[in-house]
């Protein structure tokens, strides 16, 4: 798992890089498909295989260390005449020699191991980690749940025949959104009474079911469950689902025409919720939530059609590669390093460089 956490933590901020430094030069649709790297490596609990390239040659992680007994260590030599146990000059008694030497060992401190506290802490992380993936599990069932109850109570059947999916209106929802593991759209009751609107809706919402957002959106939540711990994490999550929308916008506009960019914007901008909540990242339903910086970039994308150069593609694809394979890989299997160990008394540690542990 730390492995995986250190690996997919640098392919998100090679990702977050690059989104900031092409924004508005590069296919939108193209800009959500890299998440897609992400989440394989999130969800992947191994590396590919062993490369000079992975960047856990750099950073030198996941090398056990054992201890051995340093084959030159000897026994100590018999006591000589007229020295006691503790190698010092006084009694001749056995039996006295043996107290003052047990006594010694009670104030002697006693070397910890560190492979056995490297163990007991290796415990107590995966208890932490279980019981927050319990946590968030419990959290994403209830909520999706509830979401699904209260929509089901709700809900009307909507008749529109140019749909491709079922319609609904309900009062519970305040954006338009696809939900369910059957999918359909739900939609607020005022969303109907506008005809333009209307097509603009659900032109969007089947968008993302050709997507396949509704089956990603899932995707995404068990990265969440997962990985709940990792604040790079819950980031992707957020720019991902920022970046579904962008790309369902683009693909949209690209079927409808350029002529139609102005109204859907406006169309789409007015629907969107301003209130965004973390909770929100784990309900499966593509609602349009976002706070101002979202709407202002989803906005800009809208208004300023993205143009994206062969030269620019050449660049994207060569640097995924490069980060791909500094992070799916393990590190190369090195020589054996032998030094003695913290713990003194003529033992060695030996490292066994390149050795991963998944």
């Amino acid at each position: 798992m730390f492995e995986v956490t250190v690996a997919s933590s640098v392919l998100i901020v090679v990702i977050i890089l690059l989104r900031h430094l092409l924004k508005g030069k590069i296919d939108l649709r193209l800009q959500y498909a890299w998440w897609l790297l992400v989440a394989i490596r999130l969800l992947m609990p191994f590396s590919l295989f062993q490369s000079p390239a992975s960047i856990f040659n750099v950073l030198d992680v996941g090398k056990p260390v054992s201890y051995v007994v340093n084959p030159m260590h000897q026994a100590q030599p018999d006591i000589p005449d007229g020295i006691n146990h503790l190698g010092q000059p006084g009694s001749f008694d056995p039996a006295v020699d043996r107290d003052l030497a047990d006594n010694a060992a009670l104030d002697k401190p006693v070397a910890s191991d560190p492979v056995a506290d490297r163990g007991a802490v290796n415990r107590v992380l995966r208890t932490v980690w279980l019981l927050g993936v319990g946590a968030v599990g419990v959290w994403f069932v209830a909520q999706n749940v509830w979401f699904c109850t209260r929509l089901r109570k709700t809900r009307q059947k909507a008749n529109i025949p140019e749909s491709r999916l079922p319609v609904y209106l309900s009062t519970r929802v305040k954006t338009p959104c696809l939900f369910g593991l059957r999918p359909a759209i739900y939609i607020p009751h005022d969303s109907l009474d506008d005809g333009i609107a209307r097509k603009y809706v659900l032109a969007h919402e089947e968008t993302h079911y050709k997507h396949g957002d509704q089956f990603w959106v899932f995707v995404r939540c068990l990265c969440l469950i997962l990985h709940w711990f990792n604040p790079l994490v819950w980031w992707a999550a957020v720019l991902s689902r920022r970046d579904c929308e962008m790309a369902c916008d683009e693909s949209v506009l690209n079927r409808i025409g350029d002529e139609h960019r102005k109204a859907y914007g406006n169309t789409l901008i007015s629907m969107i919720e301003r209130q965004a909540r973390p909770s929100e990242l784990l309900l499966g339903a593509t609602t349009m939530t976002g706070g101002k910086s979202a709407i202002r970039e989803r906005i800009e994308m809208i208004v300023k059609k993205p143009r994206m150069l062969p030269s620019t593609v050449l660049v994207v694809v060569f640097i995924l590669a490069i980060a791909a394979g500094c992070t799916f890989t393990a590190k190369s299997r090195g020589g054996t390093i032998e030094y003695p160990s913290p713990s003194g008394g003529g033992e060695w540690a030996t490292t066994f460089a390149g050795f991963s542990s998944g």
